[in-house]
């Protein structure tokens, strides 16, 4: 039986499909990471890193400062960057909290482009980047509003998941979600093993496991394993949690043990994996 799609990929993927356009999550709330790949959530679209390589610091200024400040008050917005790359953008407000923002790009401006928000800083515009961004489509007034309608109607699409999903929200879920909700509420129990999961779904321990890879493409371990990385790397992400407090709060209760798991998922060291990261503690203190 062919697993049921995973709804938050599927959307993206769609909207990824019909635009031509990458698009980039950064989760505050962590109501994605258990759905989505760890890189979904960093700003891996080449163009980006080719200028983040030189001018990291100019990206983050503009992204934790003006564009987080225009979120707070916009139901969504194109900007454009000091490098002259277009990208829209849409936050998830709930209650007034920033619960994540979805970043669309990249193209280049037509001229007369309006009612965008630009990076007002000094640095001159050109750089090693230049070429490429001659040789991307450019975007007119019309086809910013088309694009940033696409991706409100994307961004509601996951907030209406989100909400179908809650739980306590639906007890009829697929039998897929309704594992993966379960891990995702009880991953941090070092302890957890497939005998809890059968007991949750009233089968038998043999039965659940044959279900779990049935419904979600991969054993209980490896659905365990993934879930648990996920949340470690959304915290080193989006919080300041000490790497020991992260561990704890990911399901290891084991040092050697989470280093091991997280240098062979990701091929690095947790640390250095928080400082690499573009979206990481730095960029969310600034």
């Amino acid at each position: 039986m062919e697993p049921p799609p995973n709804v938050p990929a599927l959307a993206i993927a769609s909207f990824e499909r019909l635009t031509g356009l990458s698009v980039s999550v950064h989760d505050y709330g962590g109501a994605l990471w258990a759905w989505l790949p760890p890189d979904r959530f960093e700003h891996l679209n080449p163009h980006c890193r080719v200028v983040k390589s030189v001018r990291q610091g100019a990206c983050t200024a503009f992204d934790a400062r003006l564009v987080a400040a225009k979120c707070q008050d916009h139901n969504g917005f194109v900007k454009v960057c000091h490098a002259g790359f277009v990208e829209w953008v849409v936050p998830r407000l709930d209650d007034g909290q920033l619960r994540w923002v979805l970043f669309a790009g990249v193209r280049r401006p037509a001229p007369g482009l309006q009612h965008v928000l630009s990076d007002p800083s000094v640095l001159t515009r050109g750089g090693s980047w230049s070429s490429q961004l001659a040789r991307l489509p450019a975007v007119d007034d019309g086809e910013a509003l088309f694009v940033l309608e696409s991706l409100r109607q994307l961004n509601q699409r996951l907030v209406t998941w989100n909400g179908e999903t809650a739980p306590g929200v639906r007890e009829n879920l697929p039998r897929g979600e309704a594992i993966r909700h379960f891990l995702i509420r009880h991953h941090a129990k070092v302890d957890l093993s497939l005998s809890d999961l059968a007991g949750h779904l009233g089968l038998s321990e043999s039965r659940a496991g044959h279900t779990v890879s049935e419904s979600c493409g991969m054993t209980f371990v490896a659905l365990l394993t993934e879930l648990r990385m996920r949340t470690a790397a959304g915290l080193l992400r989006h919080s300041g949690l000490s790497v020991s407090r992260i561990m704890a709060e990911a399901g290891f209760g084991n040092r050697a043990h989470f280093h091991t798991r997280f240098r062979a998922a990701f091929g690095t060291t947790p640390a250095r994996y928080r400082r690499d990261s573009a979206t990481g503690l730095q960029a969310n203190q600034a």
